[in-house]
């Protein structure tokens, strides 16, 4: 019997899929649960009705694309499901030149201290350019 919507362990598969291994400039792309609503509010009815996620995106996929192996993770598993896709942000890179290096000279007069502007993304777990797909 197909499920109304994913299930436990269909949430699991997405969540724990390796969508790409990043690259010098992003940390791999990865599925998070952002909301989950059972339910009508009545004790009775367990049933889940919505179920948010969302893919911090990096340049090393695509909207397309993660959208199309999504859909197959889930029609692999018989499910009826319906999906809203919204695209809030893609993800960019801002190369050497006059904006880093006047946005580093403000952090460096504000913190005092220099940001690596090679490196840094990696250590951030949500960089402000990086986009999300829900």
């Amino acid at each position: 019997m197909a499920h109304a919507v994913p299930v436990g362990p269909d949430l699991a598969e997405l969540a724990t899929t390796e969508w790409d291994r990043g690259n010098e400039s992003f940390p791999p792309t990865t599925w998070q649960i952002s909301n989950i609503h059972g339910g009508t509010g009545a004790d009775n009815v367990t049933r889940a009705k919505s179920r948010s996620g969302q893919f911090p995106l990096g340049t090393a996929s695509t909207a397309g694309g993660l959208k199309q192996r999504v859909h197959a993770v889930l029609d692999s598993r018989k499910l009826e499901y319906r999906l809203d896709w919204t695209l809030s942000a893609a993800p960019y890179l801002t190369p050497r030149g006059k904006l880093v290096d006047a946005l580093s000279a403000a952090i460096r007069d504000v913190t005092g201290k220099a940001p690596d502007v090679q490196h840094h993304r990696r250590n951030l777990r949500r960089p402000l350019h990086r986009g999300n797909l829900l």
